[in-house]
């Protein structure tokens, strides 16, 4: 019972994130690479009150899951740039599921039941998805979810392997996360539209549904 109410907690997080980010960006409140670092760093801000940071500096290894959070958050916005929050969930959860069944049958991990079941439900997701009845999906905002799908499948796997506290994990890893963030803004040619509405939602996001699932999915 517990693990499914974090796992819930989870999938109810995810999609509240996927809400308040397809409205900041489709109402072009915010451009998308500013409120990926917005809410990076509202997430590393709210999980620093529950761990303080300590880098473990002297381990490359623990740098990985950094990196592909902030990989999954970079394509997240701009695939919702180009996709409806309906769908980008859909494709998103889908890709998420796939990467870390691959990831369980290369790493010869046993496979149980449900977890197949899962992985066809998600597939056959994608499928319908794509139907021809529901119109041309835009190849761009697929992709990239697709690509952000596979970037936190392998932070979740990452996180499930971990052998740190769930809570100083997550703190760590929106640290770097919201770093490599700040890193982008001046990298990226359109970023400077924002506004005090995207903002709030930017920092909605880190208090809530995205400084929530990494932790859940950490400690599940």
């Amino acid at each position: 019972m517990k693990l499914i109410l974090y796992t819930l907690a989870c999938v109810l997080a995810f999609a509240a994130n996927s809400l308040l980010c397809r409205m900041a960006l489709e109402g072009q409140h915010i451009d998308a690479i500013s409120f990926t670092w917005i809410r990076l760093t509202a997430g590393a801000m709210v999980l620093s009150f529950a761990h303080q940071v300590k880098p473990p500096w002297l381990e490359p290894k623990t740098y990985l899951p950094g990196l592909a959070l902030w990989a999954y958050a970079l394509l997240f916005s701009l695939a919702y740039r180009h996709i409806g929050a309906a769908a980008g969930a859909l494709v998103l959860f889908g890709s998420v599921q796939l990467t870390l069944f691959v990831l369980a049958q290369t790493s010869q991990e046993r496979i149980r039941g449900w977890e197949v079941v899962g992985m066809v439900l998600a597939a056959a997701g994608l499928a319908y998805w794509l139907w021809p009845q529901w119109g041309t999906p835009s190849v761009e905002g697929f992709s990239m979810m697709v690509l952000a799908g596979l970037a936190w499948g392998i932070y979740t796997w990452l996180g499930r392997h971990n052998k740190q506290p769930p809570t100083a994990f997550t703190a760590w890893n929106f640290a770097l996360a919201a770093v490599l963030g700040f890193i982008t803004l001046p990298l990226m040619p359109y970023v400077a539209d924002v506004s005090g509405c995207g903002v709030g939602r930017g920092f909605r996001r880190g208090d809530f549904g995205f400084g929530l699932c990494p932790l859940v999915s950490s400690v599940a």
